[in-house]
């Protein structure tokens, strides 16, 4: 599914047009990015919870040049599903 096709689901289940459909999509992805920069968690029951991890600074090979460059640590969103009925 693409994000189209969800907007489409979105409007037909809400009985909304596309276009509520779609600002009511960027609200929701626009509120759990927000939260997520904050360093917080987003819980949503029966679904699952977003989260930040950290990534450790590391040291990978690249292949062909042998050569080993240092990958800085950095900060990722994370997805944990939840139990499903």
């Amino acid at each position: 599914m693409n994000r189209t096709e969800l907007i489409d689901r979105i409007a037909i289940g809400a009985n909304i047009s596309f276009e509520q459909a779609s600002r009511s999509l960027d609200t929701i992805i626009n509120s759990i990015v927000g939260t997520l920069k904050r360093g917080d968690k987003v819980m949503l029951l029966d679904f699952g919870t977003f989260h930040v991890a950290k990534r450790k600074v590391r040291t990978v090979l690249l292949p062909g040049t042998s050569s080993e460059p240092i990958v800085p640590a950095v900060k990722v969103a994370r997805f944990t599903s939840g139990m499903l009925l």
